[in-house]
């Protein structure tokens, strides 16, 4: 499979503005991160992203297509870049979960 390679952001700019803020007396700034993403969390995203796809939890016979895999993959991405800006995570609409 060619996945993109995961890339770290190269500045983390609050813990600059804070050690800056600290050379001067000043108390150091909160940064608002609304919902810290761990493994569980991204655990139960895959969980619902998979709940769109009954047949592949019920299915004996089920075979996992380049394509389901790739839309999976995408959305539960999505989903994680949306925590990390803070945008709220909606429900799904009726029809993403007939194809």
């Amino acid at each position: 499979m060619n996945q993109e390679p995961r890339t770290r952001a190269s500045i983390n700019a609050s813990k600059i503005l804070n050690e800056l803020r600290r050379e001067r007396g000043l108390p150091t700034v909160i940064t608002i991160n609304p919902r810290k993403i761990t493994r569980a969390l991204i655990r139960q995203i895959t969980v619902e992203v998979w709940k769109k796809y009954p047949q592949s939890l019920t299915d004996p016979d089920y075979e996992l297509g380049e394509l389901t895999l790739a839309l999976v993959n995408q959305e539960i991405r999505q989903r994680i870049a949306d925590l990390r800006k803070g945008a709220p995570i909606k429900q799904a609409a009726l029809k993403d979960y007939f194809n």
